[in-house]
């Protein structure tokens, strides 16, 4: 997803088809804040979303089963 590639990107919003977000996807995306996931997601990879030193939250739908390890990791300034 090269959606993150570019620094100003703050909000993520992955369409409905999307039932797996990978490993390491969004690693290191510092600038991203908000993520809306789509209500078919089922799994979230390891490290998906590690050291997004920004994000404020992310709402889980009810159909996701699996998340990876370690879930949403971030270092504290």
């Amino acid at each position: 997803m090269e959606l993150l590639q570019n620094e100003s990107s703050h909000r993520l919003i992955l369409p409905e088809h999307i039932t797996k977000i990978g490993n390491n996807v969004f690693k290191d995306c510092s600038s991203l804040v908000e993520v809306d996931l789509p209500n078919n997601l089922t799994t979230i990879g390891d490290y998906a979303f590690a050291y997004c030193t920004s994000l404020e939250s992310v709402d889980l739908p009810d159909t996701v089963t699996t998340i990876g390890y370690p879930h949403f990791i971030i270092v504290l300034p």
